[in-house]
């Protein structure tokens, strides 16, 4: 399953449609991990084709963690909430 919350303005004709746009996005494991990496790359990827501020939030898959983190991206309300996660 994928939870994405995302406010991004339409797509115009610049490249970059979602500058200033910040997004906390929570790839799950560790940095380095197998499928993380490949979670990671391609959000990498798509901050760079939207020019959207990432922040990336790593969990090692602890679900407390997970819960607590999430929690704390929300005060200062970002523009959009990723997750992925395998049910």
């Amino acid at each position: 399953m994928v939870f994405v919350l995302a406010a991004c303005a339409p797509a115009a004709e610049t490249a970059k449609w979602c500058s200033g746009t910040k997004i906390v996005f929570f790839p799950g494991g560790t940095s380095g991990g197998g499928f993380e990496t490949v979670v990671y790359n391609g959000a990498v990827q798509a901050a760079a084709d939207t020019g959207a501020e990432v922040q990336y939030v790593w969990s090692d898959w602890s679900t407390d963690k997970m819960t607590s983190q999430f929690t704390e991206a929300l005060p200062p309300i970002p523009t959009a909430l990723a997750s992925w996660a395998i049910r």
